[in-house]
């Protein structure tokens, strides 16, 4: 994670090494009901990471589905 500190908002960048698949994610995260610019806060932020941490793998959903 990186925070850019010279950043008037001071942007939080993200790059994650596998993709996680949420679903139903805006019950879990009521931030996500109304799409708009948002400054979240340091335990929304923090309730999102762990529940995409805790979310199956993108890919492994994927091939089983395949299969």
């Amino acid at each position: 994670m990186n925070i850019d500190e010279h950043s008037a908002s001071e942007n939080v960048k993200l790059e994650w090494e596998e993709l996680h698949r949420l679903e139903n994610a805006p019950s879990q995260l009521q931030f996500l009901d109304t799409p708009k610019s948002c400054a979240l806060s340091t335990t929304q932020i923090q309730r999102a990471l762990d529940l995409l941490k805790m979310a199956p793998s993108y890919l492994q959903e994927k091939n089983k589905k395949s299969t």
